[in-house]
């Protein structure tokens, strides 16, 4: 009997470790990218992300896209600098904020459709939810999308061909007006950037 309580508090202590090592990112998918896997599905660069410009080329945050073992992006942008209000915040087809961020072209939507969640054939797979900045301009939020994936290969890839970009708007998203929910000027941009690279050495 003894021997089984230790056997049961060894367990429990490995159990709080591996809580502890691998922190609320526990299920996100780290097997090394670059590689065919054994079973030969499609590689998976588990992590992303895009610095943030204004138009001025000032910096106003960072957002941050992880793939999970269960299938959606996680995406956590930490936000400054910015103008007060609600504001779209989408992901467009094209990894290029040039000509003030008109070259990041339209909404990411591989699959076509309709923008917008409250349009009958919407929404892009690049429309997120608005997000509220308060009078500080600075704003921390998460969103989880089952709607694009970081894997290479895939139809709903943000890494295709001419990458994406996150782009922020003056005005909110009425997420349902065509093409873009009617949000405005293009404000922030950044090219969405694999960092499997340097998160892995």
């Amino acid at each position: 009997m003894k021997d089984n309580r230790c056997m049961h508090a060894l367990m429990t202590f490995a159990a709080v470790v591996a809580i502890a090592v691998l922190g609320p990112f526990g299920n996100v998918d780290a097997e090394e990218p670059g590689r065919q896997k054994a079973d030969n599905s499609i590689d998976t660069p588990y992590a992303a992300s895009a610095s943030l410009l204004n138009q001025d080329g000032k910096e106003v945050g960072t957002v941050v896209l992880r793939q999970t073992r269960s299938g959606p992006v996680w995406i956590h942008a930490s936000l400054f600098g910015l103008p007060a209000g609600v504001h779209a915040f989408h992901i467009h087809e094209k990894g290029d904020c040039g000509d003030g961020f008109k070259a990041a072209g339209g909404h990411f939507a591989p699959k076509s459709g309709d923008h917008g969640v409250l349009s009958e054939n919407g929404p892009h797979a690049g429309d997120l939810p608005n997000i509220y900045v308060p009078e500080s301009g600075k704003i921390t939020f998460e969103h989880f999308s089952d709607r694009v994936t970081l894997a290479t290969g895939s139809e709903t890839s943000l890494f295709d061909s001419d990458k994406s970009a996150i782009v922020i708007h003056s005005g909110l998203d009425d997420y349902k007006s065509q093409p873009a929910g009617d949000a405005g000027d293009r404000i922030a941009c950044g090219v969405i950037e694999n960092r499997i690279t340097t998160t892995q050495k």
